[in-house]
């Protein structure tokens, strides 16, 4: 047995199989955003929603983003967990934010569509 070196390059789909090939972009600039609470648009993400979610919350976890990831109705939601629900972003250690439950998920979500 023996190991032969490749160029990705070479190696079809190589990027494509990565993590944060997908989850990167998308945690970043919602992170970045002040939004609460978004809905996340899946069109042109090849993957099933079970593994988008799933890349998605491991992700968040690898390296501790203050991101909640959850689904309704067939839906992947981002909640942020680091800004309070006026868009104030609370400081590293301070106040606890605001427990996520089905009433404040159903509150913002209304907002939202209004």
């Amino acid at each position: 047995m023996k190991l032969v070196p490749v160029d990705p390059n070479d190696v079809p789909n190589y990027l494509a199989a990565g993590r944060g090939h997908v989850c990167y972009p998308i945690l970043k600039q919602f992170t970045e955003s002040a939004q609460l609470l978004c809905r996340l648009d899946r069109e042109g993400i090849p993957q099933s929603k079970g593994s988008v979610q799933s890349s998605l919350k491991s992700y968040a976890k690898k390296y501790r983003m203050p991101v909640k990831i959850f689904s309704r109705d067939g839906e992947i939601y981002l909640c942020r967990t680091d800004i309070d629900d006026k868009g104030n972003l609370l400081p590293a250690g301070s106040v606890e934010p605001k427990e996520l439950t089905d009433d404040l998920i159903d509150e913002k979500t209304q907002q939202d569509n209004a």
